[in-house]
């Protein structure tokens, strides 16, 4: 048979199966007849390879009604119209069941369903895409309160379905004879078989779903079975995988997908839908080679290729370069961070505003030692690592009483920056002329560098909200020994109650954040656990000598952070708020630096607008404001 004539063997022959075969021991019971009824209809189609007109009408009706309870007592009508993506047959069958078995109300619960759906289709469109998540249409809700409210659905099916004269109940030797003559009397059996397989295949070709499942599941070196139930997530939706190593979950955005293991990052996977079907963003194939190239041969290859693109236009600097690459990445991340709460915003835009530019001092402007100066990527990291630790000051994990003990919360505050710190140097992003060279020679590449920057900072961000409330958690079980009267000692205290929390938090940090990053191991150089530790002793030593080097130095510390906490929490937290990488011409700011942030918050109209600069002094790096 040809292959665009194969669905004539979807068409009905006539009725092959009249009776409704079910085990004389399901016939008793009102759910376990009802029960046996689907599991009928389940073989009747996947084994027995019927369809509709040729199995007895009543027991679709039956099927479709059951289908109709559980959906809507699993998520709403929401999930009902999802679900069941509004099918004629569907539709059809459960209220002829409905009818049937005298379920009266729930009839006119149905009926009323089926008004709002085929009414406004920007409503029903809403309600079907919304599958019973998110702000619930209130007449949907209503529906939901009348369905939940009955309890009569089961009872009434089976009663009806008893009084049938072609329900069978039957012992299980004459059920498994009677069946395998009902398989007999289909002749389109094989044939049918034959295309719901090669109908699959061609599914499992295009299904985007399923071409996301088994290139990430590859990615981890694991094999993809089958896609189980999804719901709905901001951006997408996430499915549950069965894969050889167990669950996994798969979430589907628009242009790319994401699969974890107990929310550990395992794959991801960007694509473009080019006609029919995905296809991946770039092989990276350019990137890996770039990745272990010279700098030497990168700059030949960037030249190569302006050459023969006959280009006279100057090259960018290599600071707008790396602006408008790392620009998207940013954005998101900013999306990410502060989704949980407005608040988070107020955190992090406070210090930079001109209302509390007193307070800038006291507020760790989280590492300025850390970044070395020759890291092309300082900016980006010192804004993380701010963001990180600014973060902090709206912690519901963070008590104003763990504040009072200023000895203490120094120790708190310190240990808090240094991971803030290894955090942002965590990152791992190329350097301006491999960026450039992808833009020219591999710009599909060049998106899948941009993505996987884009989810180191959300993985990274993840990891820091699990991480602060548990390292909150490990300082409010310790006790700390009261600091000396005599000022010149203080240090001692600070310095040992800082190292004793140290000893815990230290290893919470680089295991949590190689576990977060450790998909990217896959892109790039594995992350240094050496030189994470360093990074996390640096911090340490520079909290201790900006901040807490006398016990005056550390109670304003610790009496900012609380001013903070206060104003935050009595405020009205800020609509918007964003801090971008920008180059000084399009901060329209004058100085000698190459790379510039420009901090803005928006509430209805514009409170404040900073530009603040990033100066290299040696081997410190630090944010200052500017007019």
């Amino acid at each position: 048979m040809a292959e665009n004539d194969d669905t004539r063997v979807l068409e009905p022959q006539s009725l092959i199966a009249p009776d409704i075969l079910v085990p004389e021991n399901a016939a008793a019971d009102d759910t376990d007849l009802v029960a046996g009824v689907i599991d009928f209809v389940n073989w009747a189609v996947d084994h027995a390879s019927l369809v509709s007109g040729e199995i007895a009408p009543e027991a679709f009706w039956a099927y479709h009604a059951d289908y109709y309870l559980a959906q809507v007592n699993n998520g709403g009508h929401g999930q009902f119209a999802h679900n069941s993506r509004m099918g004629e047959q569907t539709l059809d069958n459960c209220r002829k069941g409905l009818v049937a078995m005298g379920a009266t109300d729930y009839v006119g619960i149905f009926d009323d369903f089926m008004a709002i759906m085929n009414g406004d289709v920007a409503r029903a469109k809403a309600i079907q895409d919304g599958s019973g998540f998110g702000n619930v249409d209130p007449e949907i809700k209503e529906l939901d309160r009348r369905f939940f409210a009955l309890k009569t659905m089961t009872a009434l099916s089976a009663a009806w379905l008893r009084g049938l004269p072609n329900l069978r109940p039957l012992p299980a030797d004459r059920l498994n004879a009677e069946r395998e003559a009902v398989i007999a009397r289909n002749p389109l059996r094989t044939a049918r078989e034959d295309y719901v397989r090669r109908d699959k295949e061609r599914h499992a070709a295009t299904d985007p779903i399923q071409i996301a499942a088994r290139t990430t599941c590859a990615q981890e070196g694991i094999t993809f079975e089958r896609v189980n139930a999804g719901f709905p997530v901001p951006g997408g939706i996430s499915w549950g995988l069965q894969t050889s190593a167990g669950l996994r979950m798969l979430a589907i955005g628009n242009s790319g997908a994401t699969l974890r293991a107990e929310g550990s990052l395992r794959g991801q996977y960007f694509y473009e839908t080019k006609t029919e079907y995905p296809v991946a963003v770039g092989d990276g194939a350019l990137r890996r080679t770039l990745m272990t190239a010279s700098a030497r041969d990168v700059r030949a290859r960037i030249r190569a290729a302006t050459r023969d693109a006959n280009t006279v236009s100057p090259a960018a600097s290599p600071e707008t370069v790396l602006a408008e690459f790392l620009e998207p990445a940013l954005a998101a991340f900013w999306g990410a961070f502060t989704s949980p709460s407005k608040r988070i915003n107020s955190a992090i835009i406070s210090p930079y505003i001109g209302t509390n530019a007193s307070r800038v001092s006291y507020v760790p402007r989280a590492a300025s030692p850390l970044l070395a100066a020759s890291d092309p990527h300082s900016l980006l990291r010192l804004i993380l690592a701010n963001a990180l630790w600014d973060s902090v000051v709206v912690s519901e994990a963070l008590a104003d009483s763990m504040l009072e003990d200023t000895d203490a919360a120094g120790a708190l505050l310190a240990n808090l920056g240094a991971a803030a710190a290894v955090a942002a140097t965590s990152l791992r992003v190329l350097d301006a002329d491999r960026i450039r060279a992808l833009s020219l020679l591999a710009p599909e590449d060049l998106i899948r560098e941009q993505c996987n920057v884009r989810f180191q900072l959300v993985e990274i961000g993840r990891w820091w909200f699990t991480f602060v409330p548990s390292a909150i958690a490990t300082f409010s079980k310790m006790q700390f020994p009261r600091s000396s009267r005599f000022s010149w000692l203080y240090v001692d205290v600070c310095g040992r109650n800082t190292r004793r929390l140290d000893t815990d938090l230290r290893p919470l940090v680089l295991n949590g954040i190689t576990n977060a990053l450790i998909y990217f191991d896959r892109e790039y150089p594995a992350l240094s656990a050496s030189q994470m530790a360093s990074t996390y002793g640096t911090g340490l030593r520079h909290f201790l000598f900006r901040f807490a080097a006398s016990k005056q130095q550390v109670a304003a510390w610790v009496g900012v952070v609380s001013a903070l906490r206060t104003m935050i929490a009595s405020g009205q937290p800020f609509e918007e708020a964003a801090i971008f990488i920008l180059t000084p011409h399009a901060a329209k700011v004058r100085t000698r630096e190459k790379l510039v942030g420009a901090a803005t918050v928006l509430d209805g109209e514009t409170i404040a607008r900073q530009a603040f600069v990033f100066l290299k002094h040696g081997q410190r790096a630090t944010l200052q404001q500017t007019p």
